[in-house]
């Protein structure tokens, strides 16, 4: 599989289509992927074409959004940087509109790990199902945040450095409205972070009170920004690479990003923490053995939020949460060569910046 990314830097532009004339693009087929082109149109624009299944149109409507267009079916004139000419024919375009690159990134990298599941021979109705939730994305680009970009890195670091990293991704912001950040079966994970020396950490009363059949543990990570960490850009790229299906997985992980962050989405390449000092930190709690508001509250009383200082509680040990299986035998630590891994990505990464 292949970055999508590489491939759109790799594209010239395209002579301009005359008025009239069919749409003029130049585009580079997705290498193990016949149906799926990277293109690139007249005004900088990046694309997906795809030769989609024969069929009728009807039914899938065009959309025309400020950063995003899709066409099931449109004639364009395409040419390949290593060919004399250009073919002619009827494609499926989605394409990300606007100038702004980072936006542009984020689009080729979901829209690479949409292949897995489109698969070879793409139905339309396919591919507009993916359009739809990629616009829903889009939109929520927007919106507020629904999380801070260190929580999200806190989370990031757990999952890039699980000996399973794979099972936590999947258990990730699962569910839209669940009230923790890693849900699978009976298990719940809540990810806590703090700047402060202490272990001092927000919660609400609703996360602490979990039924009897569930097990909830706490993470809690002490972090340092610093200009030379690590970035959840970073940590996403790191944790990618650690599983297989690279794209998919990574597609995955940006979509639970911006959606998460909202408007600040762009913040995820800026705000950076040290990976040492962090990782070192990391420690697991029960969630039963978290300080909390133990009287009965009125009726009336809801969304009830308090701060607790871990400092004092007996973290879980790695064994116990081996012993435990499932999600929690994924937090176990991995041994050094991820943290390893992670700093050489990091050197690579700022050795070779993106343009």
């Amino acid at each position: 599989m292949h970055d999508l990314v590489q491939l759109y830097e790799q594209l010239p532009a395209p002579v301009p289509a005359e008025e009239g004339a069919a749409l003029s693009l130049s585009a580079l087929p997705v290498p193990g992927w016949n149906s799926y082109r990277v293109s690139l149109s007249a005004d900088g624009a990046p694309g997906l074409l795809v030769a989609t299944q024969s069929g009728p149109v009807s039914g899938i409507a065009a959309l025309e959004l400020k950063n995003l267009s899709f066409r099931p079916r449109v004639r364009c004139r395409v040419s390949t940087p290593s060919r004399v000419g250009a073919e002619e024919g009827e494609f499926a375009l989605i394409r990300c509109k606007g100038p702004d690159e980072e936006l542009r990134r984020l689009f080729l990298h979901i829209a690479g790990g949409w292949l897995p599941a489109l698969g070879p021979t793409p139905t339309l109705d396919a591919l507009a199902d993916a359009v739809d939730e990629l616009s829903e994305l889009f939109a929520a680009l927007s919106r507020p945040a629904r999380s801070s970009v260190q929580g999200l890195w806190a989370e990031l670091l757990l999952i890039a450095s699980s000996p399973a990293p794979k099972l936590l991704a999947l258990a990730w912001h699962s569910q839209p409205r669940e009230l923790h950040d890693f849900c699978a079966g009976g298990q719940r994970m809540e990810v806590k972070s703090t700047l402060g020396p202490l272990r001092e950490h927000t919660f609400s009363l609703n996360q602490l009170q979990v039924s009897a059949d569930v097990t909830l543990v706490v993470a809690s990570v002490k972090m340092e920004e610093h200009p030379e960490g690590l970035s959840v850009e970073d940590l996403v790229g790191a944790a990618s690479a650690r599983v297989p299906a690279v794209l998919e997985h990574r597609a995955r992980l940006e979509q639970v990003v911006a959606l998460s962050l909202g408007r600040d989405w762009r913040e995820a390449a800026r705000v950076r923490f040290r990976l040492q000092e962090s990782s070192k930190s990391v420690a697991y709690f029960r969630g039963a053995d978290v300080p909390s508001i133990t009287s009965q509250l009125p009726a009336e009383v809801s969304d009830v939020r308090f701060r607790s200082d871990l400092s004092g509680e007996e973290p879980l040990a790695h064994a116990e949460l081996h012993q435990a299986g499932g999600l929690l035998a994924a937090l176990a630590p991995a041994d050094r060569v991820w943290v390893s891994a992670m700093e050489m990505h990091l050197v690579s990464s700022q050795a070779h910046p993106r343009s």
